[in-house]
């Protein structure tokens, strides 16, 4: 059986370059998804919240190529464990291993610079994870990301037994996309003592 522990490296603001709390900061992506790799545009967010860690949306509007086959993405609601990394070229990845990962390349130079810093620094965080579509032409989903205070325990640098049940609630319902998602393969076998 594995146990499993979570270390908090970093604040996730580290790897969004700094990011001013309300500025918007394009980008493009390349997804990885329960449909299929997907790419277009995007913008991130850093959002201020005191009831969380770190707060950070992110939209993605598929490009002409991939719209069609993003329509079959769902809006989603789950906890996850979010791996981000700050990669030497300054784009950054997001892996959310019940969903998918993307490959995000900023287009701010501040922001680039920032990455490129602080690469190859990673970090794994426990978040609930909120998908939702703002727009239908062009499609658009907005992911929020939400590492909440209430569900780290800053004792013992672990997520909560609550988060870790959630988590597994999760797990159980998306893990079907481990098949279609190569983030997901890592925690097909992993079980959880909660």
């Amino acid at each position: 059986m594995w146990r499993v522990a979570f270390v908090l490296l970093m604040s996730t603001g580290c790897l969004l370059a700094d990011a001013d709390e309300s500025e918007v900061y394009v980008c493009t992506f390349m997804a990885h998804t329960p449909v299929g790799t997907l790419n277009g545009d995007c913008t991130t967010q850093s959002l201020q919240d005191e009831n969380s860690i770190s707060r950070w949306k992110m939209t993605l509007t598929f490009d002409q190529q991939s719209a069609a086959t993003a329509l079959q993405l769902k809006t989603e609601n789950f906890y996850d464990l979010v791996r981000t990394q700050c990669l030497a070229d300054g784009s950054f990845t997001t892996i959310m291993p019940l969903w998918g990962d993307l490959v995000i390349m900023p287009e701010d130079s501040d922001y680039l610079a920032g990455n490129r810093a602080c690469s190859p620094a990673a970090q794994t965080v426990p978040d609930l994870i909120t998908i939702s579509k703002t727009s239908d032409s062009p499609l658009t989903l907005a992911f929020l990301f939400d590492e909440r205070r209430v569900d780290f325990d800053l004792t013992l640098g672990l997520p909560t037994s609550q988060w870790l049940a959630h988590y597994w609630e999760s797990f159980q319902r998306l893990s079907g996309n481990a098949a279609k998602s190569p983030a997901a393969l890592a925690f097909k076998n992993l079980h959880f003592v909660l």
